[in-house]
């Protein structure tokens, strides 16, 4: 074995190493490794604390989920709601008959618009617009959560005997507002693809839930009984009388004529003629105060150390790498419900069929080619040879790739210690040295 060389020995790239190294692989000094930071500031022992108890190893979690039972489900205690029933003899409401004839504050100030109201898309960042604004998380405390102090809760029995609770089975046959405001869209309104470049064009990731909520579990449903309005129905009668009078965007932007546009014109001239296009041949101020200084390359003290990069392979995981899995293709080719918040669908794009003011009141101007002003001079492209150096080709310095020689190296058995050897001569062969 004295005339035989491991395979750790002729590697250079530090990809080929035995199964049970015995000898360094590196052929370098450890301290050349440590930055001047860390060379200068060593790390200094840290003398743990030893806490009272048995001793108990972090495990962090790694998307596991929690099977346990929290503090606030443990402690809480469910109390059973029972009905109060007011003092002395029992009386049955009676609703009022009399139709309300007035008009309330809530309808004055609020009146109802018709549908054309609510054909028209708002523009984006609009404080009426329906889209949602950018939400900025709060990340401070507010007063009423830092003032806040719990109060211990101490269920309370009503007094009078325990009525069962009924419900109303009589069904739901009305139309609700929310329904009535916001109808139901089917599937050809989300089907429309986004535009190239937009903000929908690349959507996000979208990964289902498949848990169950708390609101969900703990959901019952009862049944909804309609509720008719005393008095008789009234239709809604929008106002039909058209608009008079004049905004303030219109007063302040008067509209002009073809005449407030047009540059007066020299004499014999046919059309607007532009400025002529002077060069600047002074000197401006911030060149004339430059003062140029000559770069001169600062050295560090102490002797030139070449940099050696860490040829060790890393062969273990990062952060980013343990948080964030990659997942299959089966993780993306599930597809998101209609008018779901995240889903990547766009949603309905209702079009604009009105005329805008800038559209009513832009008048369109003919557009005449200006020539200018003096002999007409024609573009003579500079046919004179670059023979000087640009700064890309005198800071290029090319690089040689060496290639590992134990690359070049036949397979062979591996010993029984766990090292593959080579003779002399077959080193010798793939040696740079003799290549």
């Amino acid at each position: 074995m004295s005339e035989e060389q491991c395979i750790c020995n002729v590697c250079t790239c530090g990809m080929h190493k035995c199964p049970v190294p015995t000898h360094q692989t590196t052929h370098y000094d450890p301290n050349d490794l440590l930055s001047e930071y860390k060379r200068d500031y060593p790390a200094w022992p840290v003398s743990a604390r030893q806490q009272a108890g048995p001793r108990r190893d972090y495990v962090p979690n790694s998307h596991i989920p929690f099977t346990g039972e929290t503090s606030n489900r443990a402690d809480f205690v469910p109390h059973k709601i029972e009905p109060v029933h007011a003092a002395g003899p029992r009386r049955d409401y009676v609703p009022n008959s009399v139709p309300f004839e007035g008009e309330s504050t809530q309808h004055a100030d609020f009146p109802k618009y018709g549908q054309d109201a609510y054909a028209h898309s708002q523009p984006h960042g609009d404080a009426h617009s329906g889209r949602p604004r950018e939400s900025i998380p709060f990340e401070g405390t507010t007063t009423n959560r830092s003032d806040f102090v719990p109060l211990p809760i101490t269920p309370v029995r009503a007094s009078g005997p325990q009525r069962e609770y009924v419900p109303n089975n009589i069904p739901f046959e009305g139309e609700s507002m929310a329904h009535k405001d916001f109808p139901r869209y089917d599937s050809s309104a989300y089907a429309r693809a986004a535009p190239q470049g937009g903000p929908m064009a690349a959507a996000r990731e979208s990964i289902p839930f498949e848990g169950e909520t708390t609101s969900r579990r703990d959901f019952v449903a009862h049944p909804v009984t309609p509720m008719r309005a005393a008095g008789p129905r009234r239709d809604y009668v929008p106002n039909s009388v058209p608009f008079e009078g004049e905004s303030t965007q219109h007063a302040d932007f008067p509209k002009y004529g073809q005449g407030a546009y047009a540059r007066p014109s020299t004499a014999g001239a046919s059309g607007p003629v532009a400025r002529e296009h002077i060069p600047f041949t002074g000197e401006t101020s911030n060149r004339a105060d430059f003062v140029p200084h000559k770069i001169e390359p600062v050295h560090a003290a102490g002797p030139r150390r070449d940099y050696v990069p860490n040829s060790v392979p890393f062969e273990g995981e990062s952060t980013q790498h343990a948080d964030f899995p990659k997942y299959g293709q089966d993780a993306y080719a599930h597809s998101q419900p209609h008018g779901d918040a995240h889903s990547g669908r766009p949603r309905e794009s209702i079009p604009f069929e009105g005329t805008t003011t800038n559209r009513s009141d832009f008048v369109p101007l003919p557009i005449t080619p200006v020539r200018a002003s003096g002999p007409q001079r024609e573009y003579v492209p500079n046919n004179i040879p670059f023979e000087g150096e640009s700064m890309a080709h005198t800071s290029y310095r090319p690089y040689e790739i060496d290639v590992c020689p134990a690359t070049m190296l036949p397979p062979h058995q591996p010993a029984p210690d766990g090292h593959t050897y080579y003779s002399n001569q077959e080193v010798e062969r793939v040696s740079p040295r003799k290549r």
